[in-house]
């Protein structure tokens, strides 16, 4: 007997909305589904009108973190490079810019294509190989994340994993787990101004931001490879029970 499961990773509706039926005609069809996150299995059961079970996305444990992590003066920041309109990518730009301007951080950004026009003292690493990926996490001090809607944002846990603090908007990973001036500093509006002024206190506090970074990293740990994969193979051993 055949099981169709549907892995439902965000709320594929794009950014114009014409997709819209589509997509939740797609949660009707019977299949079990999971997905990533509660608020998405708020909304697709309630499209849906069937059980919808939430297993959080994971980091591989290998690829925490072992060694002291360095502070760096000037400051590091990595970021998703995505023009996507949901992804954040002008309001992101934008503080980068200024807080590159005010306190000469090092720009690190990374993505599948290369963007055009970017500030020449900004590093782009396109399609980065999971090895040099890990590096550029271990070499930055703060992760931005200026997302608007986001199913999960993995950047968030692997920074995390590193030891990055994570300033972003009140979106994905982020709304799911996080905890405002505890693991991460959220900005609820997803203002320019808002998500700026958390990013340049981050910046200029650095007891701040070592708390962020051993708080996010044990937030991460529960949420490694060897935890969530159990919850994975319980959860498909029990759809041919």
């Amino acid at each position: 007997m055949w099981y169709q499961t549907y892995f439902i990773q965000g709320y594929e509706v794009n950014d114009e909305g014409t997709n819209k039926i589509e997509v939740e005609d797609s949660y009707k069809l019977g299949m079990n589904m999971f997905t990533i996150a509660n608020w998405l299995e708020e909304l697709v059961s309630s499209v849906s009108e069937q059980k919808v079970k939430v297993i959080h996305n994971w980091t591989r444990d290998e690829e925490f973190i072992r060694e002291e992590k360095q502070i760096n003066n000037p400051r590091s920041i990595i970021m998703l490079g995505n023009t996507a309109l949901h992804k954040g990518w002008s309001l992101g730009l934008e503080i980068l810019k200024k807080a590159q301007e005010k306190y000469n951080c090092r720009i690190i950004l990374y993505g599948v294509r290369q963007i055009p026009d970017l500030p020449k003292s900004f590093e782009f690493y396109q399609q980065p190989k999971r090895e040099l990926l890990m590096k550029l996490y271990n070499e930055a001090d703060i992760c931005l994340f200026p997302s608007i809607r986001e199913g999960w944002g993995l950047i968030v846990t692997e920074a995390m994993a590193h030891k990055c603090a994570v300033v972003g908007n009140n979106t994905g990973v982020v709304l799911e787990l996080c905890k405002d001036e505890e693991t991460a500093l959220i900005s609820k509006s997803k203002s320019v101004e808002d998500l700026e002024n958390k990013l340049f206190r981050v910046i200029e506090d650095e007891r701040l931001m070592k708390k962020l970074q051993d708080n996010g990293y044990e937030l991460a740990k529960k949420y490694s490879f060897s935890n969530q994969s159990k919850i994975f193979e319980e959860y498909l051993l029990s759809l041919v029970e």
